[in-house]
């Protein structure tokens, strides 16, 4: 269906605009052109995963493994890594990724996705040499803010909360620039958190709430839960229990409303 490959392409944009809840909707529909679709499906686990809808995000990365045979060996190992991804299979995601990753150097999906499975597998010092190697890339791909966004998880890894806040206040900054709100929204629950760590909580807090409201109103359920739960941590740092409990009874809520 020659429909499907520009809503795929459409989404994947959206993707990497943070845009989750937008590239559902392309992805969704891309696979009803094509249910056949492997890299379709693939990306549409993305999109589940970064919305906090766990299984589904498992059952669509399921579903594009199985119809990768077809693939080219780039793409087909491109849908086995985001496969292990959606399992929490780290370690399996990680040699898959490297291995794409020193086949194509020059690829920045490639980087950001195997710095992700590195933190994500507790490997933050790896992931922070992975981060290195992209900022060598050329211009304009070396400014990604997405590099910075990776950065900083990376760092919160290592409970280095100073390189936290600065690798995720310039992703702010970018993405502000590239009207990508909700990089932004992603990069200020970051930022939040490690003002948090450096014992500044009205800082904490005016972060995770901008980045609440950005989530609220791009209804992305799966960010308003996390910033509703920080916003809980900051409040309960201050002493304020009950407006804590009930950011938490909320952010509960939503997790559960969406199978996080």
């Amino acid at each position: 269906n020659p429909a499907a490959p520009k809503l795929y392409a459409e989404g994947l944009a959206q993707l990497r605009l943070y845009d989750a809840q937008s590239a559902l909707r392309s992805l969704e529909q891309a696979v009803d052109a094509d249910p056949k679709l492997p890299l379709g499906h693939s990306a549409l686990a993305l999109a589940w995963s970064a919305l906090g809808y766990d299984e589904r995000a498992q059952q669509s990365a399921k579903r594009a493994y199985e119809l990768s045979a077809g693939l080219a060996r780039e793409d087909r190992m491109w849908v086995e890594g985001r496969y292990h991804d959606a399992m929490n299979e780290h370690e399996e995601a990680i040699k898959t990724y490297q291995s794409l990753y020193s086949f194509f150097p020059d690829n920045l999906e490639y980087g950001l996705q195997l710095a992700s499975a590195q933190t994500a597998a507790g490997q933050g010092q790896d992931a922070l040499g992975t981060i290195d190697s992209l900022r060598r890339l050329p211009a304009p791909v070396k400014d990604d803010p997405r590099i910075d966004a990776a950065e900083a998880a990376a760092a919160a890894s290592l409970s280095d909360f100073k390189r936290q806040q600065a690798a995720a206040a310039r992703a702010v900054a970018k993405g502000r620039q590239q009207g990508a709100r909700l990089l932004v929204a992603s990069a200020l629950l970051t930022e939040g958190n490690a003002w948090q760590e450096l014992g500044d909580p009205p800082k904490a807090i005016a972060a995770r709430e901008e980045a609440r409201g950005i989530y609220a109103s791009a209804g992305d359920r799966g960010g308003e839960s996390r910033a509703l739960r920080a916003a809980g941590i900051s409040l309960r740092s201050q002493g304020n229990l009950a407006a804590a409990t009930q950011m938490y009874e909320r952010g509960l809520a939503v997790a559960r409303d969406i199978g996080d």
